[in-house]
């Protein structure tokens, strides 16, 4: 729930949970990918430590290891003061990463990951937060449709996680290519350009 640029008002304010049943699609960027990949489809993919951005090419490529990108994220990045405390974070990061369903090689999968394990319950939270006068009625009337266990698991599926979430990484059109597809299906009976 972000709030609408244009006049100020957050979206809380245009919905009446009191009444209705609002569904949300927030819990997508989990099951579908993180939204730090919008960075690699910047000019400043660089900053990333993704790799240079070569010329005509949308970004940095998030095929590669995550391993070293990220050693080299925390070295340069001045969070850390020492390379102790850097290899401190990078064990925690494996630790983490050794948790997932499948193994983690890219950097795309990590970021998944880390977006799928650490952002999940702030997404849950983050959409009450700006409605006043909640209660247990207006909780229960606010629903996310990717939050149910049945999206959870398709996420975690390794047999099409790097295919089916974001099937090229040089071509930002082509995150959530699937869910786009069956909004558009649903929407018009077939896919349109």
């Amino acid at each position: 729930l972000d709030p609408c640029p244009a006049n100020g008002i957050h979206i809380s304010q245009l919905i009446d949970l009191e009444n209705c049943v609002v569904v949300t699609a927030s819990h997508s960027n989990h099951i579908f990918g993180s939204p730090s990949w919008r960075g690699a489809f910047s000019s400043q993919a660089e900053i990333l430590m993704l790799g240079p951005v070569s010329k005509g090419q949308m970004g940095a490529d998030l095929s590669k290891p995550w391993g070293p990108i990220m050693t080299t994220f925390c070295k340069r990045s001045g969070l850390f003061r020492d390379e102790p405390e850097v290899q401190t974070f990078m064990d925690l990061l494996d630790r983490l990463a050794r948790a997932a369903p499948f193994v983690l090689v890219t950097i795309r999968d990590l970021l998944w990951w880390l977006d799928f394990t650490l952002q999940w319950q702030t997404d849950c939270l983050r959409e009450l937060t700006q409605v006043h006068g909640l209660n247990a009625f207006m909780v229960m009337n606010l629903r996310s449709f990717f939050r149910g266990e049945a999206w959870q698991q398709w996420s975690m599926n390794p047999f099409h996680h790097a295919h089916l979430k974001f099937p090229d990484t040089r071509r930002p059109e082509t995150y959530k290519m699937l869910l786009k597809g069956y909004v558009l299906c649903s929407a018009f009976g077939r896919l349109v350009p």
